[in-house]
Formats: structure tokens, C-alpha cells, sequence
């Protein structure tokens, strides 16, 4: 992988379009007590890129999703298969 770093699957910072998407997101873990900024669920070691609006949005759409299942272990679950997405670079495809 090239430019590798420790990459948070719900952004840390994001670009003012994003920061709605970044809340609710950043809700729904602390909802199920992941810790957002610290917690190791919502890090993945992958290249620095996609860090997009649309990669954003779909790791709130697969959040969502798991948040309906009621349980954390599927809240781990959508953030590993996000995360798998953000090191592979089909984030965005």
C-alpha cells in the first residue's frame, strides 16, 4: 500500500460538507460506546486517500444499517467491512 497510515473509517476532521455526515456517524459509535477518535474498531491501516463526501456518507449508510441490528457487534462488523473497503481502495467504486 502506498502513503499507509493509521486511518479512522469515520474521519477524524472532514471538510465543512462533510461534518453533518461526520456527527451522525460519530453518534451512532458512541451510541454503541466506541470511542471515535481512540477506539481501535473505527482504525484501519490504509493508504491516505478517500478521504471524500461520498466515502464519508457511505460509511454512515453501513452505520445505519448495522444501528438497526441494535448491537455493537454489528456496529464492529459495518466498521470492519469499511474499513477492509478503505485499505482495498473500493471505497469510492
Amino acid at each position: 500500500m502506498e502513503r499507509l497510515h493509521a486511518n479512522h473509517i469515520v474521519f477524524k476532521n472532514g471538510h465543512a460538507n462533510q461534518q453533518a455526515i461526520l456527527a451522525e456517524s460519530k453518534g451512532i459509535l458512541e451510541k454503541h460506546g466506541i470511542d471515535w477518535l481512540k477506539g481501535r474498531e473505527n482504525l484501519v491501516w490504509a493508504p491516505n486517500k478517500h478521504h471524500s463526501k461520498e466515502a464519508a456518507q457511505k460509511v454512515l449508510d453501513a452505520l445505519k444499517e448495522a444501528d438497526k441490528k441494535g448491537t455493537k457487534e454489528a456496529i464492529v462488523e459495518a466498521l470492519r467491512t469499511m474499513g477492509e473497503k478503505f485499505a482495498n481502495g473500493t471505497i469510492c467504486n
